[in-house]
Order: structure tokens, then C-alpha cells, then sequence
């Protein structure tokens, strides 16, 4: 089930999640049928809280939806 408090920017090419005034990302470039994930970036007060991980779930989720082949070129870290 999609994480409705994730959305995507397209026009920035990011997931944004927002979380007590800081906005976590996922940065990507789209070339279908190509997704390529190029950054994940947690603000430091947000860290080790399990907030990458909902970001890569439900990228995941959207890109099968959206029938895409997900290339990762960054870690999560």
C-alpha cells in the first residue's frame, strides 16, 4: 500500500516526505523504463528513525506500479 504522506516532485525528480518541519528525498532521474536513484537524503534530526527505509518502500511500491526498472546508484546509508 502506497504511503500517502510521500509524494513525488517531478519536477524536482524527488519522493519528498515531510516529518516535523524537515523533508526527507529520494533524488532520481526518470528515462523509461528506467528509474535511477541517485540520492536518499535524511535531515540529521530525522536519522535512525526508519524514514530511508519508508522512502525505498514505497519508491519500490510506485515504480512496479508505474512498470519501472529500478536502477540504484547511491546506497542507503
Amino acid at each position: 500500500m502506497a504511503d500517502t504522506e510521500i509524494r513525488d516532485n517531478a519536477d524536482r525528480h524527488q519522493y519528498e516526505l515531510p516529518v516535523e518541519g524537515e523533508i526527507a528525498v529520494v533524488t532520481y532521474n526518470l528515462s523509461p523504463p528506467n528509474l535511477m536513484i541517485t540520492e536518499t537524503l535524511v535531515p540529521q534530526p530525522l536519522e535512525g528513525r526508519g524514514i530511508a527505509s519508508r522512502l525505498a518502500k514505497h519508491v519500490i511500491e510506485d515504480a512496479r506500479a508505474r512498470e519501472l526498472l529500478i536502477l540504484p546508484v547511491c546506497p542507503l546509508t
